[in-house]
């Protein structure tokens, strides 16, 4: 057996795993607000600052430069120290009290997870050919709703299985909610290990000058083609809001309208997001790649299907009170999620020269994030808080946040056909 043919397909597994426990310590928060606000007293506007905006606050200075640094050097020794630094803050969130100590455990989480976009997508274009890329990016990205759902489901279970407050050697007697992140935080050495494995493939620099000529530099690039790639990622970027907006509350609302303990709806929602997003992240890996080869719009297309779905799947899951409705509104926007999350890597990598994969890679994750993990969370508990300060009402709150993002994002889908052909065009003259 030819081992170093089938090493590309090792590294697209490590970099699944890295991914899944990236969206494991990002999104286990969502089921942890419930028992975190009963042990520390904390409002849904403090929580949602806690997840948002105080774990952006390092991702956002650490993005690009991480994204420069994907552009130069060793990115599996990159990955690894990124792993090792959220996996202490991981742990450091377990081992806080107050708000603010709270709040910085956070930013140190979104610090190491900031070099994973930049650093494991532009791996992927390096390992594949344009025509293979949509499918390893799909295995990749598999990892997201492994990660959110074993948060979910995981996290669920060790909140049962540690019903109680136990006693640990050093730090005393421990809340239930403090021992799954200590859990998911030890859980970051392994991953690390298995990401210092990666071997550096030779880099696709090649430049890609299309009528133009020379490639300028990448702030230049943007510069000459703002309204292409603004329409282009906006689409994107709005869906990374809507699906955080709702999917960080899902296991609160699942609590406070449903009846359901915070274990409970934390497994429910965890045993679909384990396998919805997973059928429709595969699924969308093979139609983007049919969609690479056969049309200059490539994989976009897909945002511009479906992205209409995703108001409709939001509403059902919001509204009624029948939990039958309730889930099938999630497996929509679920399903909505696994299909465009699939397609975002290959579709943003494509519009750009290979030089700036990474830089633009952490472009999206900046702005993407910002946008979702950044907002989305705050937006939600500031309307729940001051618009609808009875608590019932938290489905109100998330309808009113994502219907003006829902309208944008149909709108700059539909115009952004044409742009993501010519910048296609202009990046990989021979894929056109």
């Amino acid at each position: 057996m030819d081992l170093r043919r089938h090493y590309p397909t090792y590294v697209v597994v490590v970099l699944m795993l890295v991914s899944a426990l990236s969206y494991l310590d990002r999104q286990v928060m969502s089921i942890l607000i419930s028992p975190i606000q009963a042990d520390l007293g904390f409002t849904d506007s403090q929580m949602g600052l806690i997840i948002g905006p105080a774990f952006m606050s390092l991702f956002l200075i650490a993005g690009l430069p991480m994204g420069h640094l994907a552009d130069r050097h060793h990115r599996g020794r990159l990955l690894a120290a990124g792993i090792a630094i959220w996996s202490a803050g991981t742990v450091m969130t377990a081992l806080v009290s107050g708000f603010w100590p709270m709040a910085l455990s956070r930013a140190v989480v979104g610090l190491g997870e900031a070099a994973v976009v930049p650093a494991a997508y532009s791996l992927v274009a390096d390992y594949f050919a344009p025509d293979r890329r949509a499918r390893a990016v799909a295995w990749v990205t598999i990892g997201i709703p492994i990660g959110a759902g074993s948060a979910l489901f995981v996290g669920g279970l060790l909140l049962k299985l540690f019903e109680t407050p136990q006693a640990l050697p050093v730090l005393g007697e421990v809340q239930p909610w403090s021992l799954v992140l200590i859990t998911f935080g030890i859980a970051g050495i392994i991953v690390a290990a298995l990401a210092l494995t990666i071997r550096e493939p030779a880099r696709h620099v090649a430049a890609a000058t299309g009528s133009g000529g020379a490639v300028p530099g990448f702030t230049a690039f943007l510069r000459r083609e703002p309204v292409g790639v603004t329409l282009v990622l906006l689409p994107y970027i709005l869906l990374t809001f809507m699906q955080v907006a709702m999917i960080v509350w899902v296991p609160t609302l699942l609590t406070r309208r449903q009846g359901l303990d915070p274990a409970d709806a934390a497994t429910l929602y965890g045993a679909m997001t384990l396998v919805i997003p997973i059928a429709a992240t595969l699924t969308g890996g093979w139609i983007a790649d049919r969609l690479m080869r056969r049309h200059a719009a490539g994989p976009f297309l897909l945002v511009t299907w479906l992205a209409p779905l995703f108001l409709p799947g939001v509403l059902l899951f919001a509204l009624p009170l029948s939990l039958p409705l309730v889930v099938t509104g999630l497996t929509i926007t679920l399903a909505v999620g696994g299909f465009c999350t699939t397609t975002v890597y290959a579709a943003v990598q494509a519009i750009v020269p290979p030089m700036f994969r990474g830089r633009i890679l952490a472009l999206y994750g900046l702005t993407a994030q910002l946008a979702g993990v950044g907002f989305g969370p705050l937006i939600v508990g500031l309307v729940s808080d001051y618009m609808f300060p009875d608590r019932s009402y938290l489905h109100l709150a998330i309808i009113a946040v994502i219907v003006p993002a829902w309208i944008v994002t149909v709108i700059c889908g539909l115009l952004g056909r044409r742009h993501f052909g010519e910048l296609r065009a202009k990046a990989e003259p021979e894929a056109a």
